[in-house]
């Protein structure tokens, strides 16, 4: 896998996205279709924000990972921690 994907965990994402579906849906039923840009951008917030915290804290936790998650980019040697860094605090400032 990308280890981009795997550092971020795409999946989340995923499952921030049918979060941001259904919680407009609830808001507003049906006529949801009617704001699909809104949804849209919330779904991009979401994944750049989930994706961004992701990063971050295997960054902080490349030490702990080393023992737990051996696989992962950071502790695997297939990442730079400051290029994870750099990566994760620029998708946390494009969810703003």
């Amino acid at each position: 896998m990308n280890k981009y994907l795997e550092l971020f965990r795409l999946q989340n994402g995923i499952i921030g996205i049918v979060g941001v579906a259904v919680t407009g849906f609830i808001a507003v039923g049906t006529d949801v279709i009617d704001y699909w840009p809104r949804v849209l951008l919330g779904c991009v917030m979401v994944v750049l924000f989930i994706a961004g915290g992701n990063g971050l804290n295997d960054y902080t936790d490349r030490e702990i990972d080393k023992v737990s998650h051996p696989e992962r980019p950071l502790p695997s040697g297939r990442m730079e921690p400051k290029h994870a860094l750099y990566v994760s605090c620029l998708w946390l400032f494009l969810s703003f």
